[in-house]
């Protein structure tokens, strides 16, 4: 295992959910020095619903839809933040933050200007909806993306805690 000072990433995943904590900007062009920032990639019309229905998760999973990337800056610690996931913590060299780093920027849909769709406000925090690339289905599920973004990263600097 490398030994080094790395960049700390945390990856949540609930019941229901993964998203990846880090040091982003929110849209997914550079690190930043303010905290953590929660990335989360999932269907569209389910993951904006304030409220959700089982009819809904069956379209989620059933058939593809369009997708959106979910990011929202942490106020707090992520483990306080989500008390209800389990939160896993990672160090990573600077390489392969710069890999995940890329791979989150290339899921955001951009206008011709290269700028990110923004949608709608998150469902929770100061946070927003954004266009994402991708169709979400029962293949292809959040779970998925961040396998894909955790692919990119390559050697951990030390053990997971």
């Amino acid at each position: 295992m490398l030994r080094s000072a790395g960049v700390q990433l945390l990856v949540a995943v609930s019941l229901l959910h993964g998203c990846a904590l880090q040091p982003m900007s929110p849209d997914g062009s550079r690190a930043c020095e303010e905290g953590q920032v929660e990335v989360g990639w999932s269907a569209e019309r389910f993951y904006q619903a304030r409220e959700t229905t089982v009819g809904m998760a069956l379209r989620a999973v059933l058939k593809p839809n369009s997708s959106v990337l979910q990011v929202v800056p942490l106020p707090r610690p992520a483990r306080e933040y989500f008390p209800q996931s389990e939160v896993a913590e990672l160090r990573v060299e600077e390489e392969g933050y710069r890999a995940l780093a890329a791979f989150v920027a290339e899921s955001f849909t951009r206008t011709p200007a290269r700028e990110p769709i923004r949608l709608s406000p998150s469902l929770y925090g100061n946070g927003w909806f954004y266009r994402a690339e991708g169709s979400f289905h029962a293949f292809n599920t959040c779970n998925t993306w961040i396998a894909r973004a955790m692919e990119n990263v390559g050697p951990q600097c030390d053990d997971a805690r």
